[in-house]
């Protein structure tokens, strides 16, 4: 009754045996044995006797190992695929948590910062609703700092426009009132007679027109509130046009020629450099070609691979031999302009008979 009540597998072999009739079955005392054999098919069984009734009954139950053993390999490929399934699952939450608790706010406030890193107000949009509460709270307040970031700058700006303004009328006024100055002098000089008398009042009016032009191109540079250079080589063509203006006379028999290189120079080399410059050429048209003599003027601005400057004025005319010049005026002045430069001054002669004043200076950074 108890063997019916279970479910036998259809390929086992239960068999009802009496003890006597196999030789030591009565020995067993009731103990299990296992026994294994072959088939005629090469099958591979597995047997257990079991005594009943000792001496009158025992039962046999037999089984190929390959359905005996199914359950086994089922147990153990369950118990290995069971934790990688649960692992799987583990890894499937963490990554879903991770992607909308921390992976997605974080690149949200990545974006903000990068649009707030380029001064750009970022879009107040608003996360998502299982997003940490923390986070969505710094995003609000990135985004608030951005905007009154923006806010600040915007007014800085204005500030900016403003100063910008302020310092474009300085600099027009001071060109205007460098421009009263010149027209004073220009009047002053047309009431005097003899060119002697007039001399005086031309070289001042040519320094002061060296100082204008500095201002000039000031004033036109495209921000005049940030101007800390100007081109030398602008500065210098530019000087060398009003020498011939201011001399109409002198520059019909002597030719200025002006040789520069484009080099960037800070406004504060740029008033010595270009009062250096005026006062060399005034002194070569009025001492170095007397009388009726011709010749040239050349100015030279080299710079060296070691940023050295050199700045030279040289004439084809009497040369220092035949004047006095250098112990005048003009060499105290052009010695104070070197010294403004850092440099001494230089004299030599030129082409075996004319003269060169120069100085030799340090480009600084501007």
């Amino acid at each position: 009754q108890d063997l019916n009540r279970r479910m036998l597998d259809r390929r086992a072999r239960l068999t009802l045996i009496d003890p006597q009739v196999v030789s030591g079955m009565a020995q067993t005392n009731a103990r299990d044995s296992l026994d294994v054999s072959r088939d005629s098919q090469g099958r591979t069984w597995s047997a257990a006797t079991q005594v009943l009734v000792p001496k009158h009954l025992a039962v046999r139950y037999a089984m190929p190992d390959e359905v005996l053993y199914s359950s086994t390999f089922f147990h153990m490929a369950t118990d290995i695929a069971l934790p990688l399934i649960a692992l799987l699952f583990a890894g499937a939450a963490t990554w879903f948590a991770m992607e909308y608790w921390a992976i997605r706010p974080i690149e949200r406030l990545r974006r903000i910062a990068k649009h707030y890193g380029a001064g750009l107000v970022p879009e107040d949009h608003v996360g998502d609703a299982f997003e940490p509460q923390e986070l969505l709270e710094l995003h609000e307040e990135m985004v608030a700092m951005a905007a009154r970031v923006d806010l600040r700058d915007r007014h800085l700006i204005q500030i900016a426009k403003q100063k910008d303004a302020l310092v474009r009328e300085l600099h027009h006024r001071v060109k205007n009132n460098i421009q009263v100055v010149l027209s004073l002098l220009s009047l002053q000089a047309r009431q005097l007679e003899t060119p002697e008398q007039r001399a005086p009042l031309e070289q001042i009016q040519a320094r002061v027109t060296a100082l204008a032009l500095v201002q000039r191109l000031i004033v036109e540079s495209d921000d005049p509130a940030h101007a800390s250079t100007i081109d030398v080589q602008l500065l210098l063509a530019d000087l060398c046009a009003q020498i011939r203006r201011s001399y109409p006379i002198q520059t019909q028999r002597i030719k200025i020629e002006c040789d520069c290189v484009p080099l960037p120079v800070a406004t504060d080399l740029a008033v010595p450099i270009s009062m250096f410059v005026v006062e060399a050429l005034t002194n070569a048209i009025i001492h170095a070609f007397p009388g009726d003599a011709t010749g040239q003027v050349h100015v030279s601005l080299r710079v060296d691979t070691q940023k050295l400057v050199c700045l030279q004025v040289c004439d084809t005319g009497v040369g220092w031999a035949e004047t006095t010049s250098k112990l005048g005026t003009g060499h105290s002045l052009l010695t104070a302009f070197g010294r403004q430069l850092g440099s001494k001054l230089t004299l030599s002669p030129y082409n075996g008979g004319g003269s060169c004043v120069g100085v030799s200076f340090l480009l600084t950074s501007p």
